[in-house]
């Protein structure tokens, strides 16, 4: 293992990283793929912000299953509320993870993502790493960075944009575990705590995340809000 890795893409998400936005925050990926898995989540992000958007709820559903330890496939419903209007379908999602490698100290992913809006002709790619490290004292490091375009006779942005994300988290107690994330774009930064926890309901693994990320830098949001929860069969 090139122990210059984690040190590359660390770089990668704060080297040359428009303004942090709602869209942006939304999860730090895990490569770690096991075979047979079907994953149903939820997951969304809300806005608390001094601007006309302020209020703005996204949030996603999503279906997912891992043909391989090498290959999973995830397809998604992306919804949207803003503020005194009612939840609408934005877009269509399909994203592919495929591992390149996984063992218990480390795994290296790749990620690809295509995403259509529903009522304008806007396509949007997406491929970038995601990696994971094990630390010692039971600490864990998730590291994302992703290229983006859009296409499209409505697309507004015609040039690749660089985005990142990192996810801290100490996991010495599974039910319950503290972790500190980031999300970046174009020099422009957020970042905040987040909980992390598992439990049994009915035979089936559940797993939640909530935090709240904070804008650090002139541009990103105030507060965005984000929770999730992934059912494992």
């Amino acid at each position: 293992m090139n122990q210059r890795l984690p040190r590359l893409l660390a770089l990668a998400l704060c080297a040359g990283l428009p303004a942090l936005t709602l869209a942006d925050v939304d999860k730090v990926y895990s490569p770690r793929i096991q075979a047979g898995d079907l994953e149903l989540e939820t997951r969304g992000t809300y806005l608390d912000d001094d601007q006309p958007e302020d209020g703005r709820w996204l949030q996603k559903f999503s279906l997912g299953y891992a043909f391989s330890d090498r290959f999973a496939l995830e397809a998604y419903l992306n919804t949207e509320k803003l503020p005194g209007e009612d939840f609408e379908l934005e877009a269509y999602e399909l994203e592919g993870r495929f591992n390149l490698f996984q063992n218990r100290d480390h795994a290296l992913a790749l990620l690809g993502e295509v995403e259509k809006e529903r009522e304008d002709d806007v396509w949007e790619y997406k491929i970038g790493p995601l990696y994971e490290q094990r630390l010692p004292a039971d600490w864990r490091l998730r590291l994302n960075a992703f290229a983006e375009k859009q296409d499209g006779a409505d697309a507004e942005e015609d040039e690749i944009e660089y985005s990142g994300a990192a996810q801290l988290a100490w996991l010495a107690d599974d039910e319950l575990a503290p972790a500190l994330e980031y999300y970046g774009e174009s020099g422009n930064h957020g970042a905040g705590p987040v909980l992390l926890g598992e439990f049994e309901l009915g035979g089936h693994e559940l797993e939640w995340e909530a935090g709240a990320i904070f804008g650090l830098s002139d541009g990103a949001d105030d507060v965005v809000y984000r929770w999730s929860l992934e059912a494992e069969f």
